[in-house]
């Protein structure tokens, strides 16, 4: 069961938008575990962001700014489900290579 929230959803949104960046930017993915652990947090996040992006389709539905601003985060929440579940599809890839070399084996 999910609390009252602790942050404004733009503080969240700021320190993901900050965190998506250093994985883009800098994030130094070295070992076949590091990024077995990374995928499984970027499909993790994925789903959470579809889950938030249908929740504000939910909010703005029905109010002033209905229309065009719900189909976009309908279809964004879409893509990021989408995206999740295509790196999920990685699993089968990752598990060989986790099997044939060690967690600590060097990209």
């Amino acid at each position: 069961m999910v609390g009252e929230p602790v942050l404004p959803g733009s503080i969240v949104a700021a320190h993901l938008e900050a965190c998506a960046a250093e994985l883009a930017g800098s994030a130094e993915v070295g070992t076949a575990g590091e990024l077995a652990d990374v995928l499984e947090h970027l499909a993790a996040g994925q789903r959470q962001l579809s889950l938030a992006l249908a929740r504000l389709a939910g909010v703005v539905r029905g109010s002033q700014v209905d229309g065009a601003l719900t189909e976009v985060l309908e279809a964004a929440a879409s893509a990021a489900g989408y995206s999740a579940d295509a790196i999920a599809e990685s699993e089968p890839v990752l598990g060989a290579l986790l099997q044939t070399a060690d967690e600590d084996t060097r990209l």
